[in-house]
């Protein structure tokens, strides 16, 4: 009986060991590809950027969309779903400077990809700029606010809903916040 058992042993174990090896050379393979396309996508997205806000305006969509579809194929989930949703908000937006800040943001993300880093926080214009197209009654920007709101209206409000963003983060938060009274 020993003497089968120990070739069916080397056998099942050289298949897995194969195995493995096989699933690490797709493993970096996909990594080296993700890399390229983060590559590409990042110069194309700098291409974009650097055409300009008033010319990039009128053909906003003709230039964001083909990035979108190709930020859909990026194999990281986060990353994926950052850049997607800052492209599209940078296509629904009508002016200049969220369009920019939108842009910058995907590009941030890119470079941090790229370098292997983390993704960085979103930034508080960032954050603004998703509360207020998320708040604003039926979707308007700030060029077509009613007049009778005060003028602070939105910072408080944003401040508001910023604490309590802070207040629901979790453990992490709860840790920065124990650290000191000054956090």
């Amino acid at each position: 009986m020993t003497t089968w058992l120990l070739p069916l042993f080397t056998a099942a174990l050289g298949y897995l060991g194969h195995w493995s090896q096989q699933a690490l050379i797709r493993r970096h393979q996909r990594q080296d590809d993700d890399h390229t396309r983060i590559l590409a996508l990042r110069e194309q997205l700098h291409a974009v950027i650097n055409t300009g806000a008033s010319q990039a305006a009128d053909s906003r969509n003709g230039a964001l969309v083909p990035l979108e579809h190709e930020a859909l194929l990026l194999y990281r989930r986060k990353l994926r779903t950052r850049i997607r949703h800052d492209l599209t908000r940078a296509r629904s937006v009508p002016r200049a400077t969220a369009w920019s800040a939108y842009l910058a943001d995907a590009a941030d993300c890119l470079a941090a990809a790229a370098r292997g880093d983390r993704l960085p926080a979103r930034s508080e214009r960032i954050a603004w700029l998703d509360w207020y197209q998320r708040e604003a009654p039926d979707g308007q920007d700030d060029a077509h606010r009613p007049a009778n709101l005060p003028p602070d209206w939105e910072a408080i409000a944003f401040t508001l809903w910023r604490e309590e963003r802070r207040r629901h983060r979790g453990w992490r938060r709860l840790l920065l916040r124990r650290r000191g009274p000054w956090a």
